[in-house]
């Protein structure tokens, strides 16, 4: 039998380049739940986009989608890692 520890899900409307070891090294690293992929746009744009707002240590304190007047600009790329058990949950 094989054990699932980790999940990759990705948004089926993207075309991707991208290492996602990296990724999954940062998730192991940091013990996490859950990882979720950014990318930084400028603020006057991010009100298109679901926004993470984030502490100084990386982890998420919210999930704005498409925020009138956002906090952030850490836009979601739509690339997440779970740890299996969290997200059988």
């Amino acid at each position: 039998d094989v054990i699932t520890e980790h999940v990759l899900i990705l948004s089926g409307d993207h075309i991707y380049k991208m290492d996602y070891r990296k990724m999954l090294h940062f998730h192991k690293s940091n013990d996490a739940d859950c990882t979720i992929a950014v990318i930084q746009v400028p603020l006057e744009e991010a009100s298109r986009f679901g926004i993470m707002n984030t502490r100084d240590d990386h982890s998420i304190y919210q999930f704005e989608e498409k925020p009138l007047h956002p906090k952030s600009n850490k836009a979601s790329m739509g690339v997440y890692i779970f740890k299996w058990p969290c997200l059988k949950e």
